[in-house]
């Protein structure tokens, strides 16, 4: 009987042909994400019998999951209600996303397909208050908004991460995100490099197994700023010589301690704190400054500055004890070549008959000793000097006198025979000069005997107020050295016999500290002053601009002077080029004006009348940057300008002082 049932429900199994119409109720939405439940009801009509299964599959771009597999048993005429739920997550629908169908089958008849829908995995993330450049150790805050596909607001997490390979420890945080809101802050370290960071931002949702159902990225970069934190200065020598040059280096490090390339200001200054030069520097340039020979022995120091960071270092100038000896004609001079006072017993040596020579010696200063024998050649010997000589006299000795003689051109107050031989000696030269026209030292013989009349020859202050100048000339009558192209600013004080000597010194040593931060050198006249720039101290052959420049500025000095004391300035200034045959010797720069630079300089100072003149030279040099108007055939006058504040700065200081 079993078998018989059997036989009667197999051709039921076996029909090739099903006919029945599956209807879709309700339409999905038309967007859905993760976590949500797609529920479709349907409706299955049966025109004839029916005893197959009913499959439900999921079609997404193409690719197809089968979600259920149902038996449908109805009789012909008969009607089924279901509905299908499809939970979206991973184990159901294999990450299906994109653009979706669901279809309905019956064995090989016709398929039934809802409408197309929507399945978003993405978040959608929005910020607003991330920066674009952070200093370190500052606040990273990161607020905003993060909805899903179908514009619902998102309950979950934000993440935000950076393994960048110069951060010590790796950036990892997280903080929960509700109803679509979100708000994490941290700190980048203080020492954190400067670089370009980049923030990977994430905001997701998890499922019931903690998995990652719906999710968006957002990468953001930030870049850490470089902060100047601290300023290294290296003094080359801390212990230094006269004559030698000082090397001062700087570097200037980030909160992370790199190197920065920034401008360094240097200020130096002696031991009574007067600006002796000022410059600026790249960081990787070494600031240097030349001691003199005669640099008394004290502490220095050094102002840095560097992005906004300030330091002071100092060095201290040795004592350095030095004699010059010389063998001229009959005579031992020994010269005071070191910075300190020289107090020691030195011996000359007259063939096998020696003296001891107590010396006592200011910085610079010299002491003569006349040399005398009997009639005829003797070895003489000083300090490793030695030279064979002709004296003459009743016996061996050694006497010393007051100043240098024999070919060294300083005159010994009230000694009438040595007056009469320098005079001699002066006009055997001269008339040597004459003979042989030479122009070059007859403009010399000039400009270093330049007379004023109606008044004598006096300092423009008293000599226990001498003027402090480091960078000092003088002018020589004959000299040999270098021919040099120059170019000289000369101010003359015209009613020098008028005025105050203690009114006027402050003015004057003003304008010489300004002359000297633009290393020129300084030569001091009775009633005026000479500043020569020159190539060598610039290290530029282009000096018209600084000169006009340092000739403006001493004309805004003098006219603020002027209302400042009741006893007016009068003054004449002027710029010129032109040629110096020039030595440097202790120091000092000796040298003598040639083709009449120094004379036409003087003449342009008397043609002025409180205003910059210059000479043709010089004008046509920088006629093109400089407005100038045109006075004579030969000399023009700066249009003048407003004076500058640091001059107002500085005389409103001297006001207060006095």
């Amino acid at each position: 009987m079993k078998r018989g049932i059997i036989l009667g429900i197999l051709p039921l199994l076996l029909l090739t042909l099903v006919s029945a119409t599956i209807i879709v109720n309700q339409q999905p939405e038309s967007t859905y994400t993760y976590s949500q439940v797609i529920k479709v009801p349907v409706k299955i009509t049966a025109s004839e019998n029916i005893n197959n299964f009913l499959i439900t599959e999921l079609t997404c771009n193409e690719n197809s999951f089968e979600i259920a597999k149902d038996v449908v048993f109805l009789k012909a005429g008969e009607e089924e209600q279901k509905t299908y739920s499809i939970p979206l997550s991973d184990n159901f629908v294999q990450n299906a996303q994109g653009s979706c169908r669901i279809k309905f089958s019956i064995g090989s008849g016709e398929s039934t397909y809802t409408d197309s829908f929507t399945i978003s995995r993405t978040i959608a993330i929005t910020t607003s208050s991330l920066k674009d450049n952070y200093n370190p150790g500052e606040k990273v805050e990161i607020t905003g908004t993060a909805k899903k596909g179908t514009n619902q607001s998102v309950d979950g997490f934000i993440e935000v991460t950076s393994n960048h390979q110069d951060l010590a420890n790796p950036i990892k945080l997280s903080a929960p995100v509700k109803n679509g809101q979100f708000t994490l802050e941290f700190l980048f370290p203080k020492d954190v490099k400067s670089r370009t960071y980049n923030l990977n931002i994430e905001v997701y949702e998890t499922g019931l197994s903690e998995e990652k159902t719906n999710f968006g990225m957002l990468s953001k970069n930030v870049v850490i700023n470089q902060i100047p934190t601290s300023l290294e200065v290296m003094v080359e020598s801390p212990n230094i010589n006269p004559l030698s040059t000082q090397i001062i280096k700087s570097n200037l490090y980030d909160q992370a301690g790199e190197k920065m390339s920034l401008p360094v200001k240097y200020q130096l200054k002696n031991s009574k704190d007067k600006l002796l030069n000022e410059a600026q520097k790249d960081s990787n340039e070494a600031f240097s400054y030349e001691i003199l020979q005669s640099e008394p022995p004290s502490t220095w120091k050094v102002l840095v500055e560097a992005g906004g960071i300030n330091k002071e270092v100092s060095f201290t100038i040795n004592a350095k004890e030095e004699l010059k000896t010389e063998i001229i004609n009959n005579t031992v001079i020994f010269t005071n070549t070191g910075n300190v006072k020289y107090e020691k017993t030195n011996t000359i040596k007259i063939a096998d008959q020696s003296f001891e020579i107590p010396l006592s010696l200011g910085v610079g200063e010299s002491g003569t000793y006349v040399l005398k024998a009997p009639e005829g050649e003797y070895n003489v010997e000083s300090n490793g000097v030695s030279e064979k000589l002709s004296l003459t006299g009743k016996a061996i000795a050694v006497e010393k006198m007051q100043g240098k003689i024999l070919g060294v051109f300083q005159s010994v107050v009230g000694n009438v025979f040595i007056w009469i031989f320098i005079i001699l000696l002066l006009g055997i030269g001269l008339w040597l000069i004459a003979r042989k026209s030479l122009k070059t030292k007859i403009d010399a013989y000039k400009a270093s005997n330049y007379k004023y009349s109606g008044a004598p020859l006096v300092p423009m202050v008293k000599k226990k107020d001498s003027l402090e100048i480091t960078n000092k000339a003088d002018i020589s009558v004959s000299i040999k050295g270098e021919q040099i192209p120059v170019t000289g600013v000369c101010v003359k004080i015209k009613n020098i016999m008028e005025i105050s000597k203690e009114e006027i010194k402050e003015t004057l040593q003003k304008i010489v500290d300004s002359a000297e931060i633009q290393k020129a050198y300084t030569y001091e006249g009775y009633d005026h002053l000479i500043f020569l720039f020159l190539p060598s101290k610039t290290k530029t052959m282009q000096n018209e601009k600084s000169a006009v420049s340092l000739a403006e500025k001493i004309r805004d000095i003098l006219i603020y002077h002027n209302k400042v004391f009741k006893s007016k300035v009068k003054f004449g200034i002027s710029v010129e080029n032109g040629e110096i045959v020039a030595k440097k010797q202790d120091g000092i720069l000796n040298f003598i004006g040639i083709k009449n630079f120094i004379i036409n300089l003087k003449k342009l100072t008397s043609q002025s009348e409180s205003e910059v003149m210059i000479g043709e030279n010089a004008r046509n040099k920088f006629k093109n940057t400089i407005k100038t108007e045109k006075t004579s055939n030969d000399s023009y006058s700066v249009k003048s300008n407003q004076p500058n504040e640091q001059v107002k700065k500085f005389m409103d200081d001297f006001m207060k002082r006095n």
